[in-house]
């Protein structure tokens, strides 16, 4: 049976924010009991990474949020067929957006939306919006962390 609901997280390599992204909301599916109704994957707009599993900070940062739910993801690139698959495309940054317009077939359906400022119309999923709005946070916290971890090792230097 088909999933009714889809959406495909992308970044450019598919192994840091795109895949944090998919780990957080597919444990948020989870704990609403709506895994049946939805089909979450990850994507990169670049092949850079393909085959690889995510960052290993991506995966503990998971697993320490009780949110690895036994996540298995292998990185992969964008195609044209997902533009039709996925009812939902979001960018992690505004490249992403300008790469995906550029990447889109003609007449593709799904709807691409900026991560952090969706605004979705009436029609579309109130779940998803909720939801997004914690996946965009954790996305953020995420990168001020590895910013903090790197300034960190650049003073020990």
């Amino acid at each position: 049976m088909d999933k009714p609901f889809s959406v495909l997280f992308v970044c450019l390599g598919n192994t840091c924010r795109s895949t944090m992204s998919e780990g957080i909301f597919n444990h948020l599916v989870k704990s609403k009991g709506l895994q049946d109704k939805w089909r979450i994957d990850s994507a990169g707009i670049e092949n850079w990474h393909e085959g690889k599993p995510p960052d290993e900070f991506t995966i503990e940062m998971l697993e320490r949020n009780n949110m690895l739910d036994g996540y298995c993801h292998t990185a992969r690139q964008i195609t044209e067929a997902d533009f039709m698959k996925f009812n939902f495309i979001l960018g992690m940054d505004l490249y992403n957006i300008r790469c995906l317009k550029r990447k889109a077939p003609p007449n593709y359906t799904a709807k691409l939306f900026f991560m952090h400022f969706m605004s979705l119309s009436r029609h579309h999923l109130k779940f998803l919006k909720n939801c997004m709005l914690n996946v965009s946070d954790a996305v953020k916290d995420f990168w001020r962390y590895k910013l903090i971890k790197f300034h960190k090792q650049k003073n020990r230097l």
